[in-house]
């Protein structure tokens, strides 16, 4: 586990430091009331990630916008959330490269990018589903955000964040909300309104999703009901070679 005692949102910007990702936003067209300094609830006052279940991934998670999206959209029923968060790192590796960055995932060979997901272990089930929409994902983040993710959720109202986050391929309004509660709850970025935007994933002291696993203990609890809601899923083909096609996910 990773405690840290801060101020700030870790994730660094080549422009300044960032508060909640909203100084690169300054004087670019920020929408609605983004001002700054942020908003109080943005402050960051404790960090604490347990997903990879490696205390380096974790703090590259922690200090990686892109890395932290790719993991939430690896992360299914069909796929461990150790797994899917560890995935990110794994890729880079594979690609040979020590950091992903949205403009070399646009520009690597579609094959190179497939194989490199297939390779085993295999960083999804379904490996070139997710490479296409990974794929898809950095064109986006291209297209609408200069290629930084953390200007997605660089809006002071949450209402604002959740839309944004539910037009990210492959976030539907489950993963959103699950990924927003996982800003909030784990990494302080707390925009207004953020858990009512979260819905049931915002609520405190509750097992439910990523966004609650701060230990070991919280992880098997979180693991146990994800279990109870799709039983099938406790066990993934981990070890296997690609498929051709995915199915519906649920993240959790």
């Amino acid at each position: 586990m990773i405690f840290s005692i801060a101020v700030v949102v870790p994730w660094r910007t080549r422009q300044t430091p960032t508060v909640a990702g909203l100084p690169a936003l300054k004087g670019k067209g920020c929408a609605s009331a983004c001002t700054w300094p942020p908003p109080v609830a943005h402050i960051l006052f404790i960090v604490a990630l347990h997903l990879a279940q490696d205390e380096e991934v974790d703090r590259r998670l922690a200090d990686d916008p892109l890395a932290l999206l790719i993991g939430m959209l690896l992360h299914d029923d069909q796929h461990p959330v150790e797994r899917a968060f560890m995935a990110p790192v794994r890729l880079a590796e594979r690609l040979g490269v020590e950091r992903l960055t949205v403009t070399h995932l646009c520009e690597v060979d579609m094959g190179l990018l497939t194989a490199a997901f297939a390779k085993v272990p295999v960083l999804h089930p379904f490996p070139a589903v997710k490479a296409q929409r990974v794929r898809r994902l950095c064109e986006h983040l291209t297209r609408g955000y200069g290629g930084d993710g953390a200007r997605v959720w660089a809006d002071p109202l949450a209402w604002v964040v959740l839309a944004r986050l539910r037009e990210l391929p492959g976030f539907d309004r489950q993963k959103a909300q699950i990924f927003l509660a996982l800003l909030g709850k784990r990494l302080g970025v707390r925009p207004q309104g953020w858990q009512a935007a979260a819905g049931r994933y915002g609520t405190e002291d509750v097992f439910l999703s990523v966004a609650d696993i701060s230990d070991d203990v919280s992880l098997g609890r979180v693991r146990q009901y994800r279990k109870r809601l799709v039983p099938e899923a406790s066990e993934p083909a981990w070890s296997t070679g690609p498929a051709a096609a995915g199915p519906a996910q649920t993240a959790g």
